[in-house]
């Protein structure tokens, strides 16, 4: 038992020693070969834990691997991570909120995140602190970062300033082209010619006729005074014109009394023969009389083709004829055979030969709108067609409810293609005159303030404060605060604006 023992601890030994020699053996002869390749050797360290090191080559204690060579070389080449390692912390600031600062690493005590370190150089690309030349506020990004941003840049230059206004119309009636057919006095409808709302009629086209009692008794008026205005004038009584009053006789106090009464009688006799012969139509003015009746008559409805008829005729007419005073559409009727009228509207006829388009556009574009400028009308269901027409006036409202203002259109409407109560589109386009304008993504608007990032040259952004103006179309007027020709800042502006506020963040906290 003894013997089998010590054979198995002599046969453990040479094991052990075996493996000891083949492990110095292969680092001897690696550090051989690494001296025949003329490469100078650091140090040894193990692979899993490259903090445990060993100037001689050997098995890593905890994981029995090879210790592997360090050389110069390689020691030189050092990493990106490395050198990263080696920059100079300046301290470190909450990802969240840059303004608050530590000088050691530790947590942000509002979010609980891990605070960031800000090196020296990431202190001077953000301060601008290179370029002496560079605005006090303007803030400096790095190509890469730039690049990383999407920063994308364009130019402040003059233009012309077109814009195309589109908005929602509706067609209706021209209100200055609209009659309502009446009748000046009560009666009685005889005749009905027009009896279909949407019936076309001409000027002059008969529409009704009506009956009325009183216009009957001014006809016969007009009549009586137009026959006694024509007829001669009356003859004068033998003696009263041409023979001179008879003086009463001289007679002396001595004189019989029956004499003078008589004389006396015959001159108070006098008097009633003269009235019993002077016509009682004597001195009346037929002329103001007739004008008198013709004005009666027009008041009723009497043109002066009739009243020239009944003046003709010596007849007056029964009823009176209503005429369409326009050419155009029924609208509305009210009148029906036999019935009773008062002076009210019969009928309502529109003439479509021009139309009005309301079209509701919103506060910032009726700022450009004008009346008399042009305008197009196109219909859904009639493509390709296109009505054009020009700016009638802009209502002085605005809805309550959609924030709009009504712009009123009048468009020419031949063969009456357009009609009421139809919808379409309007197009208007604004502008001309050239202005000074930028993309309207350059523009960083915040209610407060308006800013535009000038390029500055060498990755150097100087934030500017505008005065903006009418947008037109992707593009909008500057008033004030930049010049043409200067490069700015289209897209990536809203990061560059962080930069910058976390700039001034720091800089008031310096303060």
């Amino acid at each position: 038992m003894g013997k089998r023992l010590l054979i198995l601890s002599v046969t453990g030994l040479a094991f052990a020693a075996g493996i000891a020699f083949s492990h110095f053996y292969k680092g001897d002869t690696q550090a051989v070969a690494d001296k025949k390749n003329g490469r100078k050797i650091l140090y040894y360290y193990d692979p899993m834990h490259p903090s445990y090191t060993s100037d001689k080559p050997g098995i890593a204690p905890d994981c029995e691997m090879d210790l592997v060579p360090k050389y110069a070389e390689e020691a030189e080449a050092k990493p990106a991570a490395a050198r990263k390692k080696e920059r100079k912390i300046l301290y470190y600031v909450d990802p969240m909120h840059p303004s608050y600062r530590s000088d050691k690493p530790g947590i942000a005590p509002d979010c609980n995140m891990k605070l960031e370190p800000v090196y020296a150089q990431e202190e001077r690309d953000m301060d601008g602190a290179a370029d002496d030349n560079a605005p006090v506020d303007a803030v400096h990004i790095s190509p890469e970062k730039q690049q990383l941003i999407g920063v994308e840049y364009g130019s402040v230059e003059y233009g012309p300033a077109f814009q195309t206004v589109r908005a929602a119309a509706k067609v209706g009636w021209d209100e200055n082209k609209v009659a309502r057919v009446q009748v000046k006095y009560d009666g009685w409808i005889d005749e009905i010619f027009v009896n279909l709302v949407g019936a076309r009629v001409r000027k002059r086209q008969p529409l009704a006729t009506v009956y009325n009692p009183m216009s009957t008794e001014a006809q016969m008026d007009f009549i009586r005074h137009a026959n006694r205005r024509l007829m001669p004038a009356a003859p004068q009584m033998r003696g009263q014109s041409n023979m001179a009053t008879p003086q009463p006789a001289q007679v002396k106090a001595s004189d019989s009394q029956p004499d003078s009464q008589t004389a006396q009688g015959v001159k108070q006799g006098a008097a009633p023969a003269a009235a019993s012969t002077t016509d009682p139509n004597a001195g009346l003015d037929y002329e103001a009389l007739l004008a008198g009746d013709r004005y009666r008559l027009q008041q009723m409805g009497f043109d002066d083709e009739v009243l020239a008829t009944i003046a003709k005729t010596r007849t007056p007419v029964r009823s009176l004829t209503v005429y369409s005073p326009i050419n155009g559409v029924v609208v509305e009727r009210n009148a029906f055979p036999k019935q009773r009228v008062t002076p009210d509207t019969m009928y309502t006829i529109v003439d479509l030969s021009t139309v009005w388009v309301t079209a509701d556009l919103f506060e910032y574009e009726a700022g450009a709108i004008q009346a008399g400028q042009s305008a197009v009308l196109s219909m859904p269901f009639m493509p390709g067609k296109r009505f054009k027409g020009k700016v009638d006036s802009i209502l002085p409202a605005i809805d309550p409810t959609t924030r709009t203002l009504k712009v009123r259109l009048v468009f020419d409407n031949l063969n009456n293609a357009l009609m009421p109560e139809m919808y379409g589109d309007v197009e208007l386009r604004v502008g001309g005159m050239k202005r000074l304008m930028v993309a309207q993504s350059a523009v960083l608007d915040s209610g407060l303030r308006q800013v535009v990032f000038v390029d500055r040259g060498n990755g150097y952004f100087e934030p500017r404060d505008v005065k903006t103006g009418r947008r037109f179309g992707d593009r909008i007027e500057v008033l004030s605060g930049l010049k043409a020709g200067e490069r700015i800042v289209t897209s990536g502006n809203f990061l560059i604006d962080s930069e910058s506020q976390l700039k001034a963040s720091r800089a008031g906290h310096d303060r």
